[in-house]
């Protein structure tokens, strides 16, 4: 993992092969596909633009589980790009409303 610092936002690039998606985020979006063909074809041409880093927490089993950014993991990962930028938050909990708010919020502002 490097760290990098671009566009005022701070990340790291991580292989989306540690990532996982909150068990939450089907209960809320269910697959929510729309517009997916074109997400999948942006980041083929244009690569995964670091101003939208994927946001998730290290949860006690050290894995990292998706907040924000499930539809562009799943990209990431069916086109096997080997390193995409994540936000790791240590401000809140799996389980914790917070990290339940930041999901819903995600959907509702793009």
């Amino acid at each position: 993992m490097s760290k990098k610092k671009k566009h005022s936002i701070n990340y790291i690039m991580m292989s989306p092969k540690k990532l996982r998606a909150h068990p939450m985020n089907e209960k809320y979006f269910g697959q929510n596909n729309s517009r997916y063909r074109e997400l999948f074809e942006s980041i083929g041409t244009n690569g995964f633009l670091p101003q939208y880093p994927i946001t998730c927490i290290k949860s006690e089993n050290n894995s990292f589980v998706i907040i924000c950014g499930h539809r562009r993991w799943k990209v990431a990962c069916e086109q096997n790009i080997p390193e995409i930028p994540v936000i790791a938050r240590q401000d809140i909990t799996v389980d914790g409303i917070d990290a339940e708010r930041l999901m819903i919020e995600d959907n509702l502002y793009r």
